[in-house]
């Protein structure tokens, strides 16, 4: 309070008694050579800056979000200069006044830009701040919220300037503004869009991180160069590093560059003697590592440079003497002279076969470790880094000769963990091949060395690591590949389900395609993983002859005839005349089954796992069904006379496939035979049930029915009264098989029977519990046969199950437009067709609408 008292006391006899400065700077911009005074000690001018040592009074007490300061302080404009005028705008002020560190605090108040300062137009100067005079004692400066930028120059060699306070509304900070000036610390605004060349160049104090705000898209020339921040952070999309940006920053310890990228330039990052790695931007548009960019940063160990850069200026790492590894792109084609001369702890570097340009004076690799090796993708590239031959010493050369040996790898990289060593040569890999030693001559042939001697290039042996593809039936099995010269081990298959590896031998499991790989080694530590591609085909198989076949019709179309089974159903095709892998026919381009082989039970079925199925018309219905069994009936005419009925075999398995004189021997999922179902003084007896007078030919019943869940038999009449009698025999049938089939492609059923059950046993539970439960197309079949009298009884019935429509009465929650239509939900009690409530889940035509009043929904 004492000092407020003091300090108001001083400007109520300042007001009195002299000019205020202002009025003093405003005379000088009019022509006077008077200089302006200082407002408290006689005979001091501001353009001595105070060294009189005048004591000036303190200032108020206040924070960065206090009003402009008062009229009793120095003060002025410093908006934009107005070049007619010759006076600097009022849109932006500023205010100097005393505080606790012994010095000024230069507060910028207003709206809008700063003017710059010593900035030329048509040969008029802005000239200097008025608080220029007083440079020496500012140490602090607030911009309050509202000023937009930071003029040029305006800080300019303020040594004793510590302290800076930047408001969010900075969105420009102007050349040179804080160039030379004795800061220690900067945080930039969050709205920051710009800084220009120099803005913090030689602020030597100035240390920590520095925070680059997201709008921020350029760092230009110089702009931290000589400070010693000690790390940089990029939150935005920074694309340019400009011209020795980064230059002797002497705290900076490492670098990530953001993947956005795409220039850095000159000497950006030179004489950074603390930086010890530097991590580049991974973006295809970065391709050029500038001249110098590193020069000097006697601290770097590592350097990886990424694949999208295909050149290296001169000097970019030269004098780099730390630099104990690099890794340069594999689209690199470009070098400049002493791009990384005197890297003198570096003792190998690979060179990628894609260089084709290299200076004269190129020097690249000069001053490497003592018997370091250069490590060529290419023979091609000895003329390049060896430009002169009779002079070992001579500047055009890449490498000290007497240092350094190169090694020649042919097309060969190496891994990424490889730890070049001197004195010793380094083991490269190469796609498709494994390697086989070095070799100091470019045939590779004579003793395989592994040490380097200093002055020799050497070269590496390689050995294909390729097998021929492998095809194998379903089935087989083939031992594995080897390659002359290399061991193989570790055998893995990326699907076993398809071949797997059991015994040292390939097994075939299933048709596909997949890969199998192994670790392959050779003697000179070459290691490499050999990739097999193999492919499992389907077994080729044929039908053989049996005692039930007749001759074919000449054009592979077996004719069979079979007689049922005890219990009333079909013998499997496969069984009646039994399935053979296929070996050479005896004529050219034929085949025949090979029987030492175990015969092939194909499974019949609908579901997916069967292996085959029939298509076929039946002779008593006239329906063209497609089922897992032969006919069940005798197949004959009125007149009892046998015939043939002709069906489709089917594959469903696709592991295998038919090769017959009937599919012209070409591998087919199909194949064409003829069935007959008869056996010679076979009686058919009429199904009858109690009480009816007329045969039973078929099932009563509908022909579709909805779903339910449970099983489906297409009939209600009683079965348990079902006999038989004939017209032209007195035997009869008293155990019946009842079956149910499915008869359409895609239905999910495998057949069901009840075998030899007497009539009582055919109970409409019974029934129920083997019929089919889902949606599709079926058979239902009862039949009988006796084989000691050769009688049998046939009747059938076609039928399907259909998708249901539950009965009800569903309610819904309350609805209200707006809402979209799959939110509403549905509760009640719902029954099927079969009176049982049903729960489930159901849908909208279309779920994604929004519900509107008046409108109806399905």
């Amino acid at each position: 309070m004492r000092k407020r008292l003091l300090a108001s006391m001083i400007a109520m006899v300042l007001l009195l008694s002299l000019f205020p400065v202002s009025a003093l700077a405003a005379e000088r911009d009019k022509g006077s050579e008077t200089p302006v005074a200082c407002a408290v000690t006689e005979g001091c001018t501001l353009q001595a800056g105070h060294k009189c040592e005048c004591v000036l009074p303190d200032e108020p007490e206040t924070t960065e979000d206090d009003p402009a300061p008062a009229d009793n302080v120095m003060s002025g404009n410093c908006g934009l200069y107005d070049y007619i005028n010759k006076e600097y705008t009022d849109t932006v002020k500023w205010a100097l006044t005393a505080n606790d560190e012994d010095g000024y605090t230069l507060t910028i108040f207003g709206n809008g830009p700063m003017g710059n300062a010593y900035i030329t137009e048509d040969n008029v100067s802005s000239g200097e701040p008025e608080w220029h005079y007083s440079r020496e004692k500012i140490t602090r400066v607030v911009i309050q919220d509202g000023v937009t930028s930071v003029g040029a120059k305006s800080f300019k060699n303020y040594t004793n300037l510590k302290t800076v306070v930047l408001p969010a509304s900075i969105t420009k900070i102007g050349q040179d503004s804080f160039y030379g000036s004795g800061i220690t610390s900067i945080t930039l605004p969050a709205n920051l869009t710009t800084i220009e060349p120099q803005a913090f160049y030689k602020c030597s104090s100035l240390n920590g991180t520095i925070s680059v705000p997201v709008g921020v898209f350029s760092i230009p020339s110089y702009t931290f160069a000589a400070t010693s921040i000690s790390s940089i952070e990029f939150n935005g999309a920074v694309t340019e590093i400009g011209v020795n940006a980064f230059m002797e920053c002497s705290s900076l310890t490492s670098i990530t560059l953001p993947d956005t990228v795409t220039t850095i330039a000159p000497g950006a990052f030179s004489n950074c003697i603390q930086l010890e790695s530097c991590v580049f931007p991974e973006n295809p548009q970065f391709t050029k590592i500038s001249k110098e960019t590193f020069k000097g940063c006697t601290k770097l160990e590592e350097v990886l440079i990424p694949s999208s850069v295909t050149e290296i200026a001169e000097s970019a790492f030269q004098g780099c003497t730390n630099l104990k590894r690099v890794v340069l792109s594999n689209n690199l084609n470009t070098i400049g002279s002493m791009a990384f001369k005197d890297a003198s702890l570096m003792e190998g570097v690979y060179i990628p076969a894609s260089l084709s340009s290299i200076p004269e004076n190129n020097q690249i690799f000069k001053g490497m470790a003592n018997n370091s090796v250069i490590y060529l993708g290419s023979s091609d590239l000895i003329s390049l880094m060896l430009q002169s031959k009779a002079d070992p010493t001579s500047t055009s050369n890449g490498f000290d000769s007497e240092k350094t040996s190169l090694a020649v790898t042919d097309g060969g990289t190496f891994a990424a963990d490889t730890k070049f060593e001197s004195g010793k040569l380094a083991t490269p890999i190469k796609e498709g091949s494994i390697f086989d030693g070095w070799y100091e001559n470019e045939g590779c042939t004579g003793t395989a060395v592994t040490n380097s001697t200093v002055g020799k290039t050497y070269y590496a042996k390689w050995i294909e690591l390729k097998s021929d593809a492998i095809s194998m039936e379903y089935g087989s099995t083939q031992t594995l590949p080897t390659i002359e010269g290399v061991t193989l081990s570790n055998w893995q298959s990326s699907d076993s389900t398809i071949v797997s590896i059991e015994d040292d031998q390939l097994k075939a499991n299933k048709v596909g395609k997949t890969t199998i790989t192994a670790t392959a080694r050779t003697e000179a530590g070459g290691t490499g993983t050999l990739t097999v591609n193999v492919e499992v085909t389907p077994m080729r198989i044929i039908y053989g002859k049996a005692a039930t076949t007749q001759n074919d019709d000449g054009i592979g179309r077996p004719y069979i005839t079979y007689a049922l089974n005890e219990d009333g159903t079909a013998p499997k095709f496969s069984d009646l005349l039994g399935f053979y892998p296929v070996k050479e026919g005896s004529q050219n381009g034929t085949y025949e089954a090979d029987i030492t082989k175990d015969k092939i039970d194909l499974k019949p079925g609908i579901g997916d796992d069967s292996d085959v199925y029939y298509v076929y018309q039946n002779d008593v219905s006239g329906n063209i069904i497609q089922t897992d069994t032969l006919p069940t009936h005798p197949t004959t005419d009125a007149d009892g006379n046998p015939h043939s009925i002709r069906v489709e075999l089917k594959l469903k398995n696709p592991n295998y496939r038919f090769c017959t004189v009937g599919t012209n021997w070409q591998p087919s999922d199909t194949i064409i035979l003829y069935v007959t179902c008869y056996e010679e003084g076979m009686n058919e007896v009429d199904l009858y049930l109690e009480g009816d007078d007329k045969p039973l030919e078929t099932f009563e019943g509908d022909r579709v029915y909805e779903y339910t869940g449970q099983g489906i038999v297409p009939t209600t009449r009683n079965l348990t009264t079902l006999y038989t009698k004939g017209t032209s025999t007195d035997h009869s049938i008293t155990s019946f098989t009842a079956h149910f089939h499915a008869v359409q492609e895609g239905t999910a059923f495998s057949g069901t029977h009840l075998y030899n059950q007497t009539n009582s046993h055919l109970t409409a539970d019974a029934l129920k519990a083997i019929a089919p439960t889902e949606l599709g197309v079926y058979s239902f079949v009862i039949n009988g046969y006796s084989k000691d009298t050769k009688t049998y009884c046939y009747a059938s019935r076609r039928y399907s199950i259909v998708m249901g429509n539950p009965k009800g009465e569903p309610t819904f929650d309350k609805v209200s437009s707006g809402v979209e239509l799959s939110t509403i939900t549905l509760s009640g009690s719902m029954k099927n067709a079969a009176g049982i409530e049903v729960a489930g889940t159901f849908s909208w035509d279309d779920g994604d609408q929004t519900l509107e009043r008046g409108k109806s929904y399905a």
